[in-house]
């Protein structure tokens, strides 16, 4: 099962399934970005999670809980941690994209007006020196005003270039911006296009894990052991087991030999 990964971060399947493998739902909400941790735990506040918890304590006959009840939950929490990925990083990636790309349209406007004003009043100060030389006058006066003159062209022509350049590296710059937003849209479609072809399959799998294990998990119980029981439901016939954690091998076939009739 393959996993989109659009730009800045990735949603992978594997390791949510991976998680409900190894009997922990701490494992699957680790997963989750920090800020939405608690927000995805107080799920077990909910009605639905209280009945959970209450039907996770025994291993008689009358605390078997439904059998897809754990398998429901675990993709209900899966699809949250989906959708708080896909809604937190894909909307922050646009968002940023379009809040630079309006900070450099409006400097480039403000820059555009500052120097038609500052040629304007260059303008104004060249034809109040020129009203001012008139004849007849000194001639050092007249190199003075002559000199100055030189002295405003210049500064004139160097603001020009200066903005000229400045333009054109914003404007290198939206274009920029504009290829990347173009891949992260791109992007973004390759993602929504995966989400909607693997979330059922996600479902599928969890489905037949449940129905062909048969094993119900103890969430609640000592970290250091796992704990649960196989429930052979046809045959009225309830298996609790209770392991350390030791070597993953080992566990799989003792799980193995309560799961074989």
């Amino acid at each position: 099962m393959n996993a989109a990964t659009p730009r800045g971060g990735g949603v992978r399947f594997e390791p949510f399934v991976a998680a409900y493998n190894n009997s922990t739902p701490e494992a699957v909400l680790a997963l989750a970005p920090t800020p939405v941790r608690a927000q995805l735990q107080n799920r077990s506040e909910t009605p639905s999670g209280a009945r959970l918890r209450s039907s996770s304590g025994g291993a008689g006959a009358d605390s078997v809980p439904d059998a897809l009840s754990n398998a429901v939950e675990t993709v209900d929490l899966l699809r949250d941690l989906v959708a708080v990925f896909r809604s937190e990083e894909d909307v922050q990636i646009m968002e940023a994209l379009a809040s630079l790309e309006q900070q450099i349209d409006d400097t480039v406007l403000e820059r555009q007006q500052r120097a038609k004003e500052s040629l304007v009043q260059l303008a104004r100060q060249v034809d109040a020196a020129r009203q001012r030389a008139t004849p007849p006058e000194p001639e050092h006066l007249h190199q003075q005003r002559v000199e100055e003159r030189e002295r405003v062209k210049r500064l004139i022509i160097e603001r020009m270039l200066t903005a000229e350049e400045r333009s054109k590296a914003l404007q290198a710059n939206l274009r920029e911006l504009d290829a990347e937003s173009s891949e992260v849209q791109q992007a973004l479609d390759r993602y929504r296009q995966r989400i909607q072809t693997d979330i059922p399959s996600l479902k599928h799998a969890l489905s037949l894990y449940v129905t062909i294990s048969r094993i119900r998990w103890n969430y609640r119980c000592d970290q250091t052991y796992i704990e649960g029981y196989v429930a052979q439901e046809r045959e009225n016939d309830v298996r609790p087991f209770r392991f350390q954690h030791g070597d993953a091998v080992a566990t799989a076939d003792r799980l193995w030999a309560l799961i074989e009739p």
